[in-house]
């Protein structure tokens, strides 16, 4: 049964003063925490509703390993853009805490179907919002599902974005079932996933090189091989933006590939005390912000 919760003013300031991630977020918002069953696991989301919907599309959000979809909601306050633009995002759970991305980790949940949960959210709201088109973006290990989901089930969703994830090496292996439209945001000084590619942090899986992996997209997609190439570096943070976007594409799908020179494994323009053992962290660019941009970028009516 739906617990919907409305944000008082009261609270919103307590829970502020708890926890600094929550940040200058809206009020006037409906926050949906919901469990659907899938097969023997009931499997947990939160949905952000704005105030006024003015883009009929739903944005799926996937977190990292040892993260919740609450979790990524804060950490990535997705929301405020939400609310300005006036989408629907998804922050869908993993179970223990993961997804299973294709590395086929010792410790995966045998029993979780991470893809089959992921299409029957997606139906599931669908039908409850009349909405037909949605997006799907992830981050770390919530970057490597998204990059499985775009080979096994590229037309669920109309654009995929990754950011500090690339693929995994067992997936390089294999070919996407058909083109799609991807982004990808990579920290050259990444030390978790590594930019020119190896094995992950603690052991994790091999993955693909940032570079490597767009390499590879741009063939699939039959882009052009010279991308509209831009840098940014307006800020004294010790990261510079390369941004190459290849549109001249055969399949009308095109790849958009954001270098964050000296960067790490933040999530890009999210202010916050950076962690040991995660690198640079930058506001150079709004991750939230490119993602949505490339998503309004793409063919078809929101």
């Amino acid at each position: 049964m739906k617990k919907i919760l409305l944000l008082l003013i009261l609270f919103f300031f307590a829970e502020c003063s708890k926890n600094s991630l929550r940040g200058n977020i809206p009020i006037d918002y409906i926050l949906i925490h919901e469990k659907i069953q899938i097969d023997s696991l009931e499997r947990e989301y939160v949905l952000f509703k704005p105030k006024q919907m003015k883009a009929n599309v739903i944005l799926f959000g996937l977190h990292g390993r040892g993260g919740t979809g609450e979790e990524l909601m804060w950490k990535t306050e997705f929301n405020r853009l939400a609310e300005e633009q006036g989408f629907i995002v998804v922050y869908p759970s993993g179970i223990n805490r993961a997804w299973k991305d294709g590395r086929k980790l010792s410790e995966e949940s045998n029993k979780a179907d991470d893809e089959k949960f992921i299409l029957t959210l997606k139906e599931k709201l669908e039908k409850e919002f009349s909405i037909q088109k949605f997006f799907l973006f992830g981050y770390s290990n919530g970057g490597f599902m998204t990059q499985k989901i775009a080979f096994t089930y590229p037309e669920a969703f109309a654009g995929y974005a990754s950011v500090v994830s690339t693929m995994s090496e067992n997936l390089s292996k294999e070919k996407p079932r058909q083109p799609v439209p991807v982004l990808f945001m990579s920290g050259t000084e990444d030390p978790i996933v590594p930019y020119k590619g190896g094995m992950i942090s603690g052991n994790k899986g091999v993955a693909v090189g940032a570079e490597d992996t767009v390499k590879q997209w741009v063939k699939w997609n039959k882009c052009g091989v010279k991308p509209d190439a831009e840098i940014i570096n307006q800020l004294n943070d010790g990261v510079k933006v390369f941004i190459h976007t290849y549109s001249n594409c055969k399949s009308g799908k095109p790849v958009r590939f954001l270098k964050l020179e000296g960067a790490g494994h933040g999530w890009p323009g999210k202010l916050e005390e950076e962690k040991p053992g995660f690198g640079k962290f930058t506001t150079e660019i709004s991750a939230n912000v490119e993602i949505w941009k490339f998503f309004q970028s793409l063919p078809g009516k929101n």
